[in-house]
């Protein structure tokens, strides 16, 4: 049995097909246990985190050019806050995000254990499961004409 499915995909057009879904699927399980890794690190740092009132003290434009030589502009946020009794100052935050402008507070959280931690509240579960739901999409994308392949296989042999 198994040899009639390796003889099916060995031969002509099959084996090229067949290694592509295979490395699409491949990259989708990759996606998916590196999204469910970034997800897991970022729920035990806002679990960890305590507020701090943050006040942006600079947003920096940069100018990236993309692929096609287009030029983006890119705003990183800088924030200044006190933690323990220590200021912060000048700490990268994030990109930019509707109404963060210089002077103007911000709801940040910082790392207990690394102070020039901070990041800005987001729903990581939400964030994350979009991501999660893109990489099982390749992943079963890949593997759905393979299956459909060795039915195929399974039949001729019948």
């Amino acid at each position: 049995m198994f040899r009639t499915i390796i003889d099916y995909y060995l031969t002509g057009k099959r084996l090229l097909i067949s290694v592509f879904f295979l490395l699409f699927s491949a990259i989708g399980i990759f996606l998916f246990f590196f999204f469910f890794h970034l997800r897991k690190e970022d729920k035990a740092f806002f679990e960890r985190a305590v507020p701090v009132a943050a006040t942006v003290s600079e947003v920096k434009v940069e100018e990236k050019r993309d692929s096609e030589g287009n030029v983006k502009k890119v705003r990183k946020v800088y924030v200044d806050y006190e933690y323990e009794g220590r200021e912060y100052q000048d700490i990268y935050l994030c990109n930019y995000e509707a109404g963060m402008e210089e002077g103007k507070p911000v709801d940040a959280f910082c790392d207990p254990e690394n102070p020039n931690d901070v990041e800005v509240y987001y729903d990581v579960d939400q964030h994350y499961n979009e991501m999660v739901i893109i990489s099982l999409f390749f992943a079963v994308v890949g593997a759905l004409p393979i299956v459909l392949f060795t039915i195929s296989a399974l039949r001729r042999k019948e």
